[in-house]
């Protein structure tokens, strides 16, 4: 996909720093020995392959003349482009937008040096990395000089996109959403891929910025772009992108090339010069790495010594707390112990005032009703002897009344046996009290 930009300033980035965002993703959870310990792009991890089609794929391949022993494996939606390709698969992941920007199979020696140098899979770089790479090769074939990584690495840095690495020129360019576009690309069996298949780690050294040195491929390039701008998309469309050399055992016409003494020297002389200047760039590059390591080591140790003195003063620390806690304990039992004897004797002693208590409360309860009940008893027979004294009034009215029932009808019967009687003489008083009541003088006998 086209960058926002592809006008690229091919100037040397001398006073250039490597920007913090890539840092940042880099280095913000380094391990320490310069390789990074994990190394993520959520942008890729969350989006499958649109391209689901076979033919489709077939096609795209014919199109960007990959060769017909190369087989691409179409994917389904479960897979990413940060996944590896099944193990003993001998494919890699291929952007379609790689395909577009210059990317060619098989792959070119110097995209080889580039990927081994990063320790970087094909995947892991964006479209514009490869369009930057193919102009560059390109470039230096007009300039008559072989691509270098060295002289690459003066013009262009590597930095970090939301999905994935690609390279920035002195003038910064941008790059496109390319990464729902991939597939598998299985090479010969005689023929492993040259690069990583998994995706990388990059290291400190790196993606450190080289020391630029004036070396004859650098001049060169500068003296063809000749301090103009280039438009990378512009000057890829006017040329075929860079193809792999041909096979190490692959017929090659041989020339017998001449020098004079003078050219030998001065070649030779060139040759030495510049094995040194490589010589000095690894050198100073190495002894960067072993100050690192050396100062890691030194943080590492002083680390360890303040661990092992937290870890003392902790240990000082939890034997004087154990201490201080075994005397609370012994403390609290002892309290414990105390306070229980202590509410034994308050519990029996309140236990007892209780019970004298409720004794007393008990005798005083039936005193009272003893004295009640007397009380009761006496009334009772109060009622008892008014009850018997109105019980016999009332016998004796019953026998008064029964005793005139008895005359009445004792005059009715003799009325009934002598009707022409005088009822007088049957009116005579016969009872006691009757007799007493007329003023009569009691019968002296029956009559």
């Amino acid at each position: 996909m086209a960058a926002a930009s592809s006008v690229v300033e091919l100037c040397t980035l001398a006073n250039a720093k490597l920007d913090a965002a890539t840092w940042a993703t880099f280095f913000n959870d380094d391990d320490g020995a310069g390789a990074i310990s994990s190394f993520s792009w959520p942008e890729v991890e969350r989006t499958p392959s649109r391209l689901t089609s076979q033919t489709a794929l077939q096609a795209l391949c014919e199109k960007y003349q990959v060769p017909a022993d190369y087989i691409p494996i179409n994917l389904d939606s479960h897979w990413v482009a940060c996944r590896p390709p099944p193990e003993g698969s001998n494919a890699i992941c291929v952007y379609a937008d790689a395909l577009e920007a210059g990317m060619r199979i098989p792959l070119h020696e110097f995209y080889v040096a580039i990927l081994g140098h990063y320790g970087l899979a094909p995947s892991q770089l964006a479209p514009d990395a490869w369009r930057y790479m193919a102009a560059f090769v390109l470039l230096c074939k007009d300039a008559g000089v072989e691509p270098t990584l060295r002289a690459f690495r003066s013009f262009f840095s590597i930095c970090t996109h939301k999905a994935g690495p690609y390279f920035e020129s002195h003038s910064g360019v941008t790059t496109g959403l390319f990464t729902a576009r991939f597939f598998h690309l299985r090479s010969p069996s005689t023929m492993p891929w040259p690069c990583a298949v998994k995706w990388g780690k990059p290291s400190r050294a790196a993606v450190r910025l080289p020391e630029v040195t004036w070396d004859t491929v650098v001049k060169k390039l500068l003296e063809r772009a000749g301090g103009s701008a280039i438009d990378v998309i512009e000057f890829l469309s006017r040329r075929s992108p860079p193809v792999v050399a041909p096979p190490q055992d692959a017929p090659r016409d041989r020339v017998r090339l001449t020098f004079t003494p003078q050219q030998k020297h001065k070649l030779a002389s060139e040759l030495a010069k510049k094995a040194m200047t490589e010589l000095d760039e690894k050198g100073k590059e190495l002894q960067a790495t072993r100050g690192e390591v050396a100062h890691l080591k030194e943080q590492v140790r002083a680390v360890r010594d303040k661990h092992a003195g937290d870890v003392a003063q902790l240990k000082e620390a939890l034997s004087v707390a154990n201490a201080h806690h075994a005397y609370e304990v012994r403390r609290l039992a002892e309290e414990h112990h105390k306070a229980r004897t202590a509410h034994g004797e308050e519990t029996k002693a309140e236990r007892a005032s209780v019970v004298a208590k409720l004794q007393e409360e008990h005798a005083d309860g039936v005193a009272r009703l003893k004295e009640k009940h007397a009380a009761d008893v006496a009334k009772l027979q109060d009622d008892v002897a008014r009850l018997k004294e109105d019980h016999a009034a009332d016998v004796a009215r019953v026998k008064d009344a029964a005793d005139k029932e008895v005359q009445d009808a004792k005059k009715n019967i003799v009325l009934r046996l002598f009707p022409k009687l005088d009822v007088s003489l049957l009116e005579r008083p016969k009872l006691k009290g009757d007799l007493a009541a007329a003023g009569m003088p009691k019968a002296q006998g029956r009559s």
